[in-house]
């Protein structure tokens, strides 16, 4: 991960008012490497977007996983983030007449919460989680100072 990548990622999804599967794919790509192809389904005409990275213990030596629907279901967000930081802890408030946030206690900033906020409850956890790899890109770049 960069941090300029994950500044401009964040700038997208903070943009970004619905689902979408190509900033999914995005997602998972800035976060956790690989590529995005995408696939075609069993005698259908419809396309997905399968994760392909680099392993060792698939045939081929590459792997191609479903993309989750980060941008669209709270458990993908939650799967990721827990996957991705040391949380302590996260408060969600969704509200129909205003956007939604979350806040975030993980290890790089342990006694400030992080806060992000979105269209969609999703939208907000994706940005907190965001924020939170920012905060841990700029605390390693101090530390190499």
């Amino acid at each position: 991960m960069n941090l300029s990548t994950l500044k401009s990622l964040q700038s997208r999804i903070r943009e970004a008012t619905d689902p979408d599967r190509e900033l999914d794919g995005d997602i998972l790509v800035a976060i956790k490497g690989g590529e995005i192809v995408w696939k075609t389904a069993n005698y259908t005409m419809e396309q997905y977007p399968a994760h392909r990275y680099a392993s060792k213990h698939h045939l081929g030596g590459f792997a191609n996983e479903h993309v989750p629907h980060l941008t669209g279901s709270l458990d993908a967000c939650r799967a990721l983030a827990y996957s991705t930081l040391s949380i302590f802890w996260v408060r969600t408030d969704d509200w129909a007449d205003r956007q939604s946030t979350v806040s975030i206690l993980c290890n790089p900033t342990p006694n400030t919460p992080i806060s992000g906020t979105g269209a969609t409850l999703c939208l907000a956890y994706l940005d907190a989680i965001c924020a939170a790899l920012i905060a841990e890109e700029e605390a390693k770049e101090k530390a190499d100072v």
